[in-house]
């Protein structure tokens, strides 16, 4: 019902049947190991007072094809989604979003234009490693110090990345192997 206001950790982990999943919007927190390896996962719907997403939430659910975050979303956790290489759709990051964390992303199959919001304050190591569908320019927000090491490593189809004043450190190999980049 839409009485449930938080998804506690391991919830559904390895409900290796489950194919479909409706978060209401009465969830305001999704917790760690809440879906991981939950392989026949297709769809899910995220609800609209979604505000975090824990640390391996929906890792390793390979078979789902896009992803559609709260409107309200603001940390997404260490692994969150990394292994999920079904993905195929262009991936849209809410402006409220100001954490991504390390390996949140690792070997996502997203295409098209990655377009961090103003708000994002940290990028963790490894963040989008292996994301080779991205093309295009990035542009990585003012409110970000730091590049953790291998965040976009592999990132292979980037043409140009555009780096503000505010980045003080770029971590090893943040943009190793990214042999589309032009400038």
């Amino acid at each position: 019902g839409n009485s449930v206001a938080t998804i506690g950790d391991y919830a559904f982990q390895l409900c290796y049947s489950l194919t479909s999943v409706t978060i209401p919007n009465s969830v305001k927190s999704i917790g760690h190991d809440a879906f991981s390896w939950c392989y026949k996962l297709s769809s899910i719907s995220i609800g609209d007072s979604v505000m975090s997403i824990g640390y391996s939430a929906f890792e390793q659910c390979s078979s789902l094809t896009s992803l559609n975050l709260s409107n309200k979303i603001e940390i997404i956790g260490d692994l969150a989604f990394e292994g999920c290489s079904g993905f195929s759709n262009a991936l849209y990051l809410p402006s409220t979003l100001v954490s991504i964390g390390r390996r949140a992303f690792n070997g996502c199959g997203f295409r098209g234009n990655l377009i961090l919001p103003e708000n994002l304050s940290h990028i963790g190591a490894g963040a989008f490693c292996g994301c080779g569908g991205f093309t295009g320019d990035l542009t990585i927000p003012k409110g970000v110090t730091s590049i953790g090491d291998q965040a976009f490593i592999y990132c292979e189809s980037l043409k140009e990345i555009n780096i503000p004043e505010s980045v003080t450190l770029i971590e090893k190999s943040a943009f190793r192997s990214c042999k589309s980049i032009e400038e």
